[in-house]
């Protein structure tokens, strides 16, 4: 059963490396933290390819695995195991393309969130700039998306930030049930930036949803990052 000091510190990564954002940054992280737990956005049905196989990887596996090869630690995948079809990805793509054409402050914003990215690594990451920036860049698609005026292209953007919520609400619930059932102290939560705000924003609801007071880091990386 899970205690009353279960700690938990939010990590936003870019799942690529990118300059200072790479994987032996991310291990020197997970290093100085020591964690009991991972808890790591990857559905539960890629562990096979990432960590067994190793037919796949991205920046934060590698990580692990490299942490792996020292230190014993429990990873948790956490993600909505189910993944859209084709379809799904490739109209978001020629979406994307749409709006490429068309905004200049799209462009702008992709290309100096990766330029920040590849400079600072995690600490921009998991920094307010990031989370001012991705808010910018979210407001710049649904704005674009309204001046190109296609019809064909709103339902597109629903489904996407549909399942991007149904993702973050099925990491939580994931992360929270293990959190009752098992007892740790430090554990760390590696997801995409993207993900990062709707995180922050519902971890009052779920310790209020689960009757628990998970004590969640996500602006103290003093020492850590």
């Amino acid at each position: 059963m899970s205690n009353d000091n279960q700690n938990i510190i939010l990590i936003g990564t870019n799942h690529a490396n990118n300059g200072n954002c790479n994987h032996i940054e991310l291990l020197k992280i997970i290093e100085r933290i020591k964690p009991d737990v991972i808890f790591l956005e990857m559905m539960p049905s890629e562990y096979f390819y990432y960590y067994q196989h190793k037919t796949r990887s991205r920046l934060e596996s590698d990580a692990i695995l490299l942490y792996l090869e020292k230190q014993n630690v429990v990873q948790i995948l956490v993600d909505y195991d189910i993944l859209p079809d084709k379809l799904f990805f490739d109209n978001d793509r020629k979406m994307h393309y749409e709006i490429e054409k068309r905004s200049r402050e799209y462009c702008y914003l992709i290309d100096t969130n990766s330029a920040l990215v590849a400079h600072y690594g995690f600490k921009y990451l998991n920094s307010s700039d990031c989370l001012n920036l991705n808010k910018a860049l979210y407001t710049e698609i649904e704005e674009t998306l309204k001046f190109i005026n296609n019809e064909k292209y709103f339902p597109i953007r629903k489904a996407w930030v549909d399942h991007e919520e149904l993702r973050d609400n099925t990491m939580m619930t994931n992360i929270y049930n293990y959190c009752k059932e098992y007892n740790f102290t430090t554990g760390i939560f590696l997801t995409g930036t993207a993900h990062r705000k709707s995180i922050i924003e519902k971890i009052p609801i779920y310790n209020e949803k689960f009757n628990l007071n998970i004590n969640w880091n996500y602006t103290n990386y003093e020492n850590i990052l």
